[in-house]
C-alpha cells in the first residue's frame, strides 16, 4: 500500500514541481478518547497506538528516502506528556512514545540536515476535544 502511495505522490509532485521530493512531513493525526486506565479496553488502546505512534513511525520510514536534504519532520504531541491526565493515559503514553521516537531519529536524519522535532501546541479547539 505505501509503495502505491509513494508512486502516486511522486507523480503528483513531479507534475506540480518537476521534482519527486518532499520538503516537510508533518504527522498531525491523533485520537484521544477520554478513558481512564480501567475504562480503556484493549481494542481502544490498540486503535490509539495505531493512529498516534504506529502511523507516524511507518510514515517516517516510508518517507525517509523521499525527504530532501535539509528538510523537516514535524510531529504533533500534547501537554499530557508533561502533566497528569488521568482521563487519557493511553493517549499520553502514545504521545510520549512519539517524543521518544523523535529523539531516537534525530541523529540519523541530522546527517542529512533534516530536522526532526515534536511540537506541543497545547489545547487546540477541535471536534475531538470540543466537549
Amino acid at each position: 500500500m505505501l509503495h502505491s502511495l509513494w508512486e502516486q505522490f511522486k507523480a503528483a509532485a513531479i507534475a506540480a514541481t518537476g521534482e519527486p521530493s518532499l520538503d516537510i512531513l508533518v504527522n498531525n493525526a491523533g485520537i484521544a478518547p477520554a478513558a481512564s486506565l480501567m475504562e480503556t479496553s484493549e481494542s481502544v488502546f490498540d486503535e490509539i497506538m495505531a493512529v498516534n505512534i504506529k502511523a507516524p513511525f511507518f510514515l517516517i520510514q516510508a518517507a525517509a528516502d523521499h525527504i530532501r536534504d535539509n528538510g523537516r519532520i514535524i510531529n504533533i504531541s500534547m501537554g499530557y506528556t508533561r502533566v497528569a491526565a488521568p482521563t487519557h493515559p493511553a493517549y499520553a503514553a502514545s504521545k510520549g512514545a512519539v517524543e521518544t521516537l523523535i529523539l531516537a531519529l534525530a541523529p540519523e536524519f541530522g546527517r542529512r540536515g533534516i530536522t526532526v522535532n515534536t511540537v506541543m501546541p497545547g489545547v487546540t479547539d477541535t471536534a475531538m476535544n470540543a466537549s
